[in-house]
Protein backbone atom coordinates (compact mmCIF):
# COMPACT_ATOMS: atom_id res chain seq x y z
CA UNK A 1 0.00 0.00 0.00
CA UNK A 2 3.06 2.57 0.85
CA UNK A 3 4.64 1.97 -2.16
CA UNK A 4 2.01 2.58 -4.26
CA UNK A 5 1.36 5.76 -2.63
CA UNK A 6 4.77 6.45 -2.94
CA UNK A 7 5.20 6.02 -6.65
CA UNK A 8 1.63 7.64 -7.23
CA UNK A 9 3.41 11.22 -5.37
CA UNK A 10 6.82 10.33 -7.76
CA UNK A 11 4.88 10.47 -11.36
CA UNK A 12 2.57 13.80 -9.36
CA UNK A 13 5.87 15.36 -8.77
CA UNK A 14 7.16 14.40 -12.74
CA UNK A 15 3.52 15.70 -14.02
CA UNK A 16 4.05 18.68 -12.02
CA UNK A 17 8.07 19.42 -13.29
CA UNK A 18 6.60 18.66 -17.16
CA UNK A 19 3.07 20.78 -17.17
CA UNK A 20 5.25 24.19 -16.74
CA UNK A 21 8.22 23.48 -19.40
CA UNK A 22 5.61 22.09 -21.80
CA UNK A 23 3.27 25.49 -20.87
CA UNK A 24 6.48 27.63 -21.77
CA UNK A 25 6.70 25.63 -25.41
CA UNK A 26 2.93 26.84 -25.84
CA UNK A 27 3.83 30.41 -24.58
CA UNK A 28 6.69 30.39 -27.13
CA UNK A 29 4.87 29.12 -30.13
CA UNK A 30 2.01 31.32 -29.56
CA UNK A 31 3.99 34.43 -29.29
CA UNK A 32 6.48 33.20 -32.17
CA UNK A 33 6.11 36.18 -33.90
CA UNK A 34 7.95 37.84 -31.12
CA UNK A 35 10.64 35.24 -30.89
CA UNK A 36 11.07 35.58 -34.35
CA UNK A 37 11.10 39.72 -34.35
CA UNK A 38 13.98 39.81 -31.42
CA UNK A 39 15.96 36.55 -33.05
CA UNK A 40 16.08 39.13 -36.17
CA UNK A 41 17.35 42.21 -34.23
CA UNK A 42 20.40 40.26 -32.48
CA UNK A 43 20.88 38.98 -35.69
CA UNK A 44 21.53 42.08 -37.57
CA UNK A 45 23.04 43.93 -34.33
CA UNK A 46 25.64 40.74 -34.84
CA UNK A 47 25.88 41.00 -38.19
CA UNK A 48 26.67 45.28 -37.34
CA UNK A 49 28.95 44.02 -34.80
CA UNK A 50 30.72 41.69 -37.57
CA UNK A 51 31.40 44.00 -39.99
CA UNK A 52 32.40 46.92 -37.50
CA UNK A 53 34.84 45.32 -36.13
CA UNK A 54 38.12 45.51 -37.46
CA UNK A 55 39.42 42.20 -39.17
CA UNK A 56 42.25 40.35 -38.62
CA UNK A 57 44.86 38.60 -40.58
CA UNK A 58 46.97 35.83 -40.07
CA UNK A 59 50.50 35.79 -41.41
CA UNK A 60 52.66 32.33 -41.55
CA UNK A 61 55.94 30.91 -41.92
CA UNK A 62 58.11 27.87 -41.56
CA UNK A 63 61.50 27.70 -41.42
CA UNK A 64 64.08 24.67 -40.98
CA UNK A 65 67.77 24.50 -40.16
CA UNK A 66 70.60 24.85 -42.57
CA UNK A 67 70.85 21.59 -44.15
CA UNK A 68 74.83 21.52 -43.68
CA UNK A 69 74.48 23.32 -39.77
CA UNK A 70 78.33 24.53 -40.74
CA UNK A 71 79.02 20.71 -42.12
CA UNK A 72 82.47 21.46 -39.80
CA UNK A 73 80.34 21.54 -36.62
CA UNK A 74 80.82 17.50 -36.08
CA UNK A 75 84.70 17.68 -36.80
CA UNK A 76 84.98 20.60 -34.33
CA UNK A 77 82.88 18.67 -31.61
CA UNK A 78 85.30 16.15 -32.07
CA UNK A 79 88.05 18.00 -31.02
CA UNK A 80 86.91 19.80 -28.50
CA UNK A 81 87.78 17.07 -26.12
CA UNK A 82 91.52 16.90 -27.09
CA UNK A 83 91.84 20.94 -26.90
CA UNK A 84 89.62 21.17 -23.80
CA UNK A 85 92.96 19.90 -22.09
CA UNK A 86 94.28 23.45 -22.94
CA UNK A 87 92.46 25.34 -21.83
CA UNK A 88 90.41 25.84 -25.07
CA UNK A 89 86.80 25.87 -24.99
CA UNK A 90 84.31 26.12 -27.97
CA UNK A 91 81.57 25.64 -29.11
CA UNK A 92 79.94 23.11 -31.30
CA UNK A 93 77.62 25.05 -33.12
CA UNK A 94 74.84 21.92 -32.95
CA UNK A 95 72.40 24.02 -31.00
CA UNK A 96 72.47 26.97 -33.43
CA UNK A 97 68.92 26.22 -34.18
CA UNK A 98 67.83 26.77 -31.02
CA UNK A 99 68.87 30.03 -30.50
CA UNK A 100 67.51 31.38 -33.70
CA UNK A 101 64.02 30.39 -32.39
CA UNK A 102 64.86 32.13 -29.07
CA UNK A 103 66.86 35.53 -30.89
CA UNK A 104 63.10 35.60 -32.84
CA UNK A 105 61.01 37.18 -29.93
CA UNK A 106 64.17 38.52 -28.33
CA UNK A 107 64.92 41.76 -26.83
CA UNK A 108 68.09 41.91 -29.09
CA UNK A 109 66.18 41.03 -32.05
CA UNK A 110 63.88 43.55 -31.26
CA UNK A 111 66.31 46.50 -31.36
CA UNK A 112 67.67 45.83 -34.34
CA UNK A 113 64.04 46.08 -35.66
CA UNK A 114 63.72 49.55 -34.05
CA UNK A 115 66.91 50.70 -35.45
CA UNK A 116 66.04 49.39 -39.00
CA UNK A 117 61.95 50.09 -39.18
CA UNK A 118 61.80 52.04 -36.56
CA UNK A 119 58.64 53.72 -37.66
CA UNK A 120 56.87 51.35 -39.68
CA UNK A 121 57.15 48.62 -36.67
CA UNK A 122 56.44 50.57 -34.02
CA UNK A 123 53.44 52.53 -35.09
CA UNK A 124 52.13 48.99 -36.18
CA UNK A 125 52.78 47.16 -32.96
CA UNK A 126 51.39 50.34 -30.76
CA UNK A 127 48.50 52.12 -32.74
CA UNK A 128 47.20 54.12 -29.98
CA UNK A 129 50.60 55.76 -29.01
CA UNK A 130 51.54 57.23 -32.37
CA UNK A 131 49.68 60.10 -33.67
CA UNK A 132 49.85 59.92 -37.55
CA UNK A 133 48.77 63.39 -38.14
CA UNK A 134 51.74 65.02 -36.17
CA UNK A 135 54.26 61.72 -36.93
CA UNK A 136 55.20 61.47 -33.11
CA UNK A 137 54.48 59.54 -29.78
CA UNK A 138 51.58 60.44 -27.79
CA UNK A 139 50.42 59.09 -24.00
CA UNK A 140 47.35 57.17 -24.81
CA UNK A 141 43.88 58.76 -23.62
CA UNK A 142 40.95 56.57 -22.31
CA UNK A 143 40.06 55.98 -18.70
CA UNK A 144 42.43 53.59 -18.66
CA UNK A 145 45.69 55.21 -19.12
CA UNK A 146 44.08 57.81 -17.10
CA UNK A 147 43.85 55.58 -13.57
CA UNK A 148 47.25 54.07 -14.62
CA UNK A 149 48.49 57.33 -14.78
CA UNK A 150 46.99 58.61 -11.90
CA UNK A 151 48.22 55.23 -9.52
CA UNK A 152 51.79 55.62 -10.90
CA UNK A 153 51.79 59.25 -9.19
CA UNK A 154 50.55 58.17 -6.19
CA UNK A 155 52.98 55.69 -6.04
CA UNK A 156 55.76 57.32 -6.62
CA UNK A 157 56.56 54.92 -9.99
CA UNK A 158 58.00 56.19 -13.52
CA UNK A 159 55.67 57.73 -15.59
CA UNK A 160 54.77 57.14 -19.12
CA UNK A 161 57.96 56.75 -21.68
CA UNK A 162 57.13 56.12 -25.37
CA UNK A 163 57.55 52.51 -26.50
CA UNK A 164 61.31 51.27 -27.67
CA UNK A 165 62.72 47.78 -27.98
CA UNK A 166 61.73 46.33 -24.61
CA UNK A 167 58.01 47.34 -25.22
CA UNK A 168 58.41 45.97 -28.42
CA UNK A 169 60.21 42.40 -27.42
CA UNK A 170 57.61 42.24 -24.39
CA UNK A 171 54.57 42.26 -27.23
CA UNK A 172 56.43 40.13 -29.75
CA UNK A 173 56.57 37.61 -27.04
CA UNK A 174 52.70 37.64 -26.41
CA UNK A 175 51.85 38.04 -30.02
CA UNK A 176 54.25 35.84 -32.08
CA UNK A 177 54.08 32.16 -32.07
CA UNK A 178 56.70 30.29 -31.88
CA UNK A 179 55.96 26.07 -32.59
CA UNK A 180 57.40 23.23 -33.53
CA UNK A 181 55.51 21.39 -36.05
CA UNK A 182 55.04 17.61 -34.79
CA UNK A 183 57.42 15.01 -35.41
CA UNK A 184 59.57 17.09 -37.42
CA UNK A 185 62.68 19.58 -36.82
CA UNK A 186 60.63 22.71 -38.37
CA UNK A 187 59.40 25.64 -36.93
CA UNK A 188 56.31 27.24 -37.77
CA UNK A 189 56.08 31.08 -36.71
CA UNK A 190 52.45 33.20 -36.67
CA UNK A 191 51.33 36.60 -36.24
CA UNK A 192 47.98 38.24 -36.55
CA UNK A 193 47.30 41.99 -37.93
CA UNK A 194 44.77 44.12 -38.65
CA UNK A 195 47.43 44.75 -41.94
CA UNK A 196 48.13 41.63 -43.85
CA UNK A 197 51.24 43.01 -45.06
CA UNK A 198 52.48 44.65 -42.04
CA UNK A 199 51.98 40.92 -40.81
CA UNK A 200 53.85 38.96 -43.58
CA UNK A 201 56.69 41.76 -43.68
CA UNK A 202 57.09 41.51 -39.35
CA UNK A 203 57.50 37.93 -40.05
CA UNK A 204 60.39 38.48 -42.48
CA UNK A 205 61.86 40.75 -40.57
CA UNK A 206 62.09 38.64 -37.41
CA UNK A 207 63.68 35.95 -39.69
CA UNK A 208 66.20 38.14 -40.84
CA UNK A 209 67.04 39.64 -37.88
CA UNK A 210 67.32 36.76 -35.90
CA UNK A 211 69.46 34.73 -38.51
CA UNK A 212 71.76 38.10 -38.77
CA UNK A 213 71.88 38.46 -35.37
CA UNK A 214 73.00 34.56 -34.90
CA UNK A 215 75.84 35.45 -37.58
CA UNK A 216 77.10 38.38 -35.98
CA UNK A 217 77.74 36.72 -32.73
CA UNK A 218 79.30 33.79 -34.56
CA UNK A 219 81.86 35.64 -36.20
CA UNK A 220 82.94 37.19 -33.17
CA UNK A 221 82.95 34.28 -31.13
CA UNK A 222 84.36 32.23 -33.82
CA UNK A 223 87.74 35.37 -34.42
CA UNK A 224 88.32 35.81 -30.64
CA UNK A 225 88.31 31.61 -30.39
CA UNK A 226 90.51 32.05 -33.10
CA UNK A 227 92.93 34.91 -31.60
CA UNK A 228 93.09 32.98 -28.43
CA UNK A 229 94.25 29.67 -30.20
CA UNK A 230 96.88 31.88 -32.24
CA UNK A 231 98.14 32.93 -28.64
CA UNK A 232 97.75 29.62 -27.30
CA UNK A 233 100.14 28.04 -30.59
CA UNK A 234 102.91 30.06 -29.32
CA UNK A 235 103.99 28.64 -26.13
CA UNK A 236 102.44 24.83 -26.71
CA UNK A 237 105.48 22.75 -27.58
CA UNK A 238 103.92 18.97 -27.18
CA UNK A 239 103.31 18.07 -30.94
CA UNK A 240 100.08 16.22 -30.41
CA UNK A 241 98.51 19.09 -28.68
CA UNK A 242 100.17 21.65 -31.52
CA UNK A 243 98.11 19.02 -34.03
CA UNK A 244 94.89 19.29 -32.07
CA UNK A 245 95.25 23.46 -31.80
CA UNK A 246 95.84 23.42 -35.93
CA UNK A 247 92.80 21.52 -36.09
CA UNK A 248 90.93 23.54 -34.46
CA UNK A 249 92.16 26.25 -35.91
CA UNK A 250 91.27 24.90 -39.07
CA UNK A 251 87.64 23.90 -38.66
CA UNK A 252 87.34 27.65 -37.20
CA UNK A 253 88.57 29.39 -39.98
CA UNK A 254 85.76 27.39 -42.29
CA UNK A 255 83.65 28.66 -39.90
CA UNK A 256 84.24 32.15 -39.79
CA UNK A 257 83.92 31.75 -43.87
CA UNK A 258 80.22 30.35 -44.01
CA UNK A 259 79.67 33.03 -41.68
CA UNK A 260 80.81 35.22 -44.07
CA UNK A 261 78.98 33.60 -46.91
CA UNK A 262 75.63 35.08 -48.24
CA UNK A 263 71.82 33.29 -47.94
CA UNK A 264 71.00 31.70 -44.90
CA UNK A 265 73.12 30.89 -41.84
CA UNK A 266 71.21 28.80 -39.22
CA UNK A 267 67.71 28.80 -40.54
CA UNK A 268 66.16 28.66 -43.97
CA UNK A 269 63.16 29.62 -44.82
CA UNK A 270 61.06 26.92 -46.48
CA UNK A 271 57.10 27.95 -46.66
CA UNK A 272 56.16 31.58 -46.69
CA UNK A 273 55.27 34.18 -45.17
CA UNK A 274 52.81 34.14 -46.61
CA UNK A 275 48.75 35.65 -45.88
CA UNK A 276 45.16 34.62 -46.55
CA UNK A 277 43.14 37.24 -48.55
CA UNK A 278 40.46 36.32 -46.44
CA UNK A 279 40.78 37.49 -42.84
CA UNK A 280 40.96 34.89 -40.11
CA UNK A 281 38.74 36.86 -37.63
CA UNK A 282 36.31 37.58 -36.72
CA UNK A 283 34.38 34.57 -38.18
CA UNK A 284 31.01 35.61 -39.41
CA UNK A 285 29.45 31.85 -39.37
CA UNK A 286 30.06 32.34 -35.24
CA UNK A 287 28.53 35.74 -35.48
CA UNK A 288 25.14 34.44 -37.26
CA UNK A 289 25.11 31.17 -35.12
CA UNK A 290 25.54 33.26 -31.96
CA UNK A 291 22.72 35.96 -33.10
CA UNK A 292 20.66 33.42 -33.59
CA UNK A 293 20.71 31.14 -30.49
CA UNK A 294 20.81 34.58 -28.37
CA UNK A 295 17.97 35.49 -30.00
CA UNK A 296 15.56 32.62 -29.93
CA UNK A 297 17.28 32.23 -26.22
CA UNK A 298 16.14 35.72 -25.54
CA UNK A 299 12.90 36.07 -27.54
CA UNK A 300 11.73 33.12 -25.32
CA UNK A 301 12.42 34.12 -21.91
CA UNK A 302 10.82 37.80 -23.55
CA UNK A 303 7.67 35.52 -24.39
CA UNK A 304 7.24 34.06 -21.30
CA UNK A 305 7.53 36.73 -18.83
CA UNK A 306 5.09 38.70 -20.96
CA UNK A 307 2.89 35.76 -20.33
CA UNK A 308 3.42 35.64 -17.03
CA UNK A 309 2.78 39.48 -16.60
CA UNK A 310 -0.16 39.50 -18.96
CA UNK A 311 -1.84 36.69 -16.75
CA UNK A 312 -1.29 38.34 -13.41
CA UNK A 313 -3.08 41.50 -14.50
CA UNK A 314 -6.13 39.22 -15.75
Amino acid sequence: MSSNIQSHSVRSEQDTAVVPVLGMIETVWRRRKLVSLVTAVTLICSLLLLVIMPPSYDARMVVAPVAMQHGSASKLGGLMSLTSALGVHLNSGNDDFEKFRLLLTSSIVAKRLEQTHKNQVLSEMFPGQWNRAQERWTEPEGLRPVIGRDLRTMFGLPGWVPPNADSLAKLLKKRVHVNTVPESDLLEVTFSSRDPLFARSLLLWLYQGADEQLRDATLAAAKQELAYINQKLKTVTVVEDREALVGVLFQLEQKIMMAHATGAYAAMVIDGPSVSNLPDSPKPVWFIVFGILFGLMFGSITAVLLEAISARRN
